[in-house]
C-alpha cells in the first residue's frame, strides 16, 4: 500500500524509486498470519536426536561434502561456527526443532574434529581462540589459497581491497611524516631567530 506518489529521491539520484517509509508491516502482523507459511513454524520432520545426528554424520561423510568441510577448516574457520551454521540450517528447513539442534551440537563438533584430525587438518575449535600475529598471518595465507582455488573472482576483490588499504595506510604515514617535518622545520626556524 503506497500512501503517496513515488518519485526520484533528490538526494540519491542513483536510486530508481523512493521507498515509502510507511510501507512496512504493522506491529503484530506476523501473529495474524497463518502459521504454515514458514517451514520452521510447522512441526519438525524428525524429533529423535539420534536419527538427526546419524543423518548429519552420513551427509558430512559424503566425499564432496567432506572435502568442502575440510577446505573450510583448513582455511581457519572454527568448528564451532561451522556446526552452528549446519544446525541452524536444519532448523530453518524444518528438519528438526531448535532443541534437537542444541542436543546434537556437541556430538557433531566432536565428529567434525575427528574427521579433520584423521585427515591431518589443523583445527580451530572455538571462535574466540586467540592467535599470535604469526598464526593469524599463516591462517590468512591459507584462507587466501583456498579462496583462490574455490572463488578466484572473490580473491581478486579481496586483494584489491587490501591493496587500497595499504595505499591509504602509506598515504597516512607519508602525510604524518610531512607534518612532523614541517613542525621540526618551524621549531628550527624559531630557534634561529
Amino acid at each position: 500500500m503506497l500512501t503517496r506518489k513515488e518519485d526520484l529521491d533528490k538526494r540519491n539520484p542513483d536510486q530508481l524509486k523512493q521507498e515509502d517509509p510507511f510501507n512496512v508491516p504493522i506491529p503484530g502482523q506476523s501473529l495474524t498470519a497463518s502459521p504454515e507459511t514458514e517451514r520452521f513454524q510447522k512441526p519438525p520432520e524428525e524429533s529423535d536426536p539420534e536419527k538427526v545426528l546419524a543423518f548429519a554424520m552420513k551427509r558430512l561423510n559424503q566425499p564432496d561434502t567432506k572435502e568442502k568441510m575440510l577446505d573450510l577448516l583448513l582455511s581457519g574457520l572454527p568448528v564451532e561456527l561451522l556446526v552452528k551454521n549446519i544446525t541452524k540450517a536444519g532448523f530453518m528447513e524444518g528438519k528438526y526443532s531448535p532443541d534437537i539442534a542444541e542436543l546434537i551440537t556437541p556430538a557433531l563438533t566432536i565428529f567434525m574434529i575427528d574427521i579433520a584430525r584423521k585427515e591431518g587438518v589443523p583445527v580451530k575449535v572455538f571462535m574466540d581462540e586467540g592467535n599470535t600475529p604469526e598464526q593469524q598471518m599463516e591462517e590468512d595465507q591459507k584462507l587466501a589459497m583456498v579462496m583462490e582455488e574455490q572463488r578466484p573472482e572473490l580473491a581478486r576483490g579481496v586483494r584489491a581491497v587490501k591493496f587500497e588499504d595499504e595505499l591509504k595506510e602509506r598515504s597516512a604515514k607519508a602525510k604524518s611524516a610531512i607534518a612532523a617535518r614541517k613542525k621540526i622545520n618551524e621549531k628550527e626556524n624559531a630557534c634561529r631567530v
